[in-house]
Formats: C-alpha cells, structure tokens, sequence
C-alpha cells in the first residue's frame, strides 16, 4: 500500500482570485472592513489584499507541513558530530579509463598530515608523491571550508524547493520508507545561466527519521555566457548508521558527469567513493570540523584542482 502527497507549482505563483473560495472569503473581508468605516471600494481593496496574503501564508504553511519529517532529518545532519576517521575508497571512470585511489582521513593527525594517501591502482607512492598529495588535498580541503560556509545547507535547499518547486511524497509499508521528488522546470537568468531542469530526491526511514539517500539530476546547463556547460550531471549519496548516538555518516557516493569548463571536455566521468573504517577520535587542535558532503557539479568541473 502506498501513502503520499503531490504538491504541484505553489499556487501562490499566481492566486486565483475568480476562485469561490477567494471571493468568498473577501465579501466577508470586505464587511468587516466597511464595518470599521471604510468605503465600499477601500474596504474592497484591503480586503483582497489581506486575503491574498492569508492564501500564500496557508499555502507556505501547508507545503513545509507535508515536508516536516525531510526537514528534521535533513537538519540532523547538520549538527556537530566530533571528530572522525575514515578510509575513502575512489574508482573513478574517464572515456575508458579507470583508476582506483585509496586515501586515509584522520583529524588527530596535525594538520600536514590529516590525508595520507594509501594506494593509486594498488601501488602506494613514493615520499614526493605523498606529499604532492598531501599539499593538493589541504588546499582544497581549506578552499572549500571557506567558500562552503557560505552556502545554503541542504535542509535549506528542501525548504526552498517545498515552497516554490512542484513536489510528491510517496511511503510504501513494505519499505517503511518515504521518498520526497522535487522536481523544478527550466530555469533563466540573463548573461548568468540557464538549464533545462532539476530533480532532487530523498529518501527518509520512517521508523528512526534518519536520512538513507539523496539523488540530484540536472538537465543541460550552460553559464557565464557558455564558459561552463554541463551536458549532464548525476548523483546518488547513501548514509549509514555508524553510531546510534548520532545522525547517519555518508557511506558511498555516485556522480555520473559530462561538462566542458573555458573549452576543456571532461568527456564522460562516473566516480564512485565508498566511505569505510570509520572511528571516533580525538581532534589534534581546535581547528576547522570537516565532514563528508553530498557531490556538487562544481566538483567536477574540468581544470579544477
């Protein structure tokens, strides 16, 4: 048996004011308001204009009702979780070619040696190696802690798409599972960019309330005046319990990927990072938290470090 709920384009994009409901509600408006004195076109006046806003605040208010459980879930994850260790495990696919790259994340380490890299298609690297490494992975680490504090979180993103996206809820008994579709049309702005459309699905377990999986979809975007294209862009990022105290830890993630930045091709790119090994541990100095996020087209980007 399956539940769920479809929340098409918000209504309040554009009020149907010619609704029964609608004028219903501001003949009664507009009495109470000749009732205070004024005239019959000025109470009219407000009357619509205070009954179109109780529409959009009820309309507000019943989509992020219907995404309530999403918002908790997707909140937890953004609480601190201390400091944790972790082995990622990377085979990525590039037009035929495939590599696979193990690497080590352990915050007790100071800061030079916070990743160490184990193998790159099972042979460990030399002493330059590592430290070519080393040096590349803290400055993106540090790159995207700085311009990552001022993004949006994803419980943010879902609020937003609740509100102005087209969107249904579906749980199956069998599953004990809910999954929320966000679904949102072409997109335009001038000079800046454009693209055909966005997907984004979650999935939420309705025993403990705790997040399983987050599925992105873009259509072909173009940015910057063609600079930045993407053809297409797909991910999947799966969370699993490793402690029972806390929100799930992302397991693996899955990005399937064609984009072209200032002329160069990424050709076709399928990477996957599972996410193993993990233990508490305790910080080497008060510095920065890191944590595994979801993938973002930015990541793959080509010519980005």
């Amino acid at each position: 048996m399956f539940v769920g709920c479809t929340m098409p384009t918000a209504s309040y994009r554009k009020v149907d004011r010619s609704s029964p409901a609608f004028q219903e509600a501001v003949a009664h408006e507009t009495q109470l308001q000749q009732d205070k004195g004024l005239s019959a076109a000025e109470a009219e006046k407000t009357a619509t204009q205070l009954v179109t806003k109780q529409v959009i605040k009820a309309e507000k208010e019943r989509r992020l009702e219907q995404v309530a459980p999403l918002i908790r879930a997707l909140t937890a994850l953004e609480q601190p979780v201390g400091c944790w260790a972790y082995t990622a495990t990377t085979t990525m696919h590039v037009d035929g070619k495939t590599t696979v790259q193990v690497e080590r994340y352990d915050p007790f380490q100071p800061e030079n040696r916070l990743w160490t890299l184990v193998s790159r298609d099972d042979l460990p690297p030399d002493e330059p190696a590592q430290a070519d490494y080393r040096e590349k992975k803290l400055r993106t680490m540090k790159k995207i802690h700085l311009f990552g504090t001022h993004k949006s979180t994803e419980s943010e993103r879902a609020k937003r798409a609740a509100i102005f996206a087209d969107f249904e809820c579906l749980s199956a008994d069998a599953s004990r599972q809910t999954t929320f579709n966000f679904i949102q049309g072409k997109t335009k702005v001038p000079i800046l960019a454009s693209t055909d459309g966005f997907h984004r699905t979650y999935v939420v377990d309705d025993g403990n309330g705790m997040l399983l999986r987050i599925s992105k979809e873009m259509g072909p975007t173009s940015a910057l005046g063609g600079t930045h294209q993407v053809a297409h862009f797909e991910s999947v990022t799966d969370y699993a319990l490793v402690a029972l105290s806390l929100p799930p830890f992302v397991a693996k993630t899955n990005v399937h990927i064609r984009a072209i930045n200032f002329g160069k091709d990424s050709g076709e790119v399928a990477v996957e990072t599972v996410y193993t090994d993990f233990r508490k541990v305790k910080c080497y100095d008060d510095r920065f938290e890191t944590r595994i996020g979801t993938p973002e087209v930015m990541d793959f980007l080509p010519g980005r470090d």
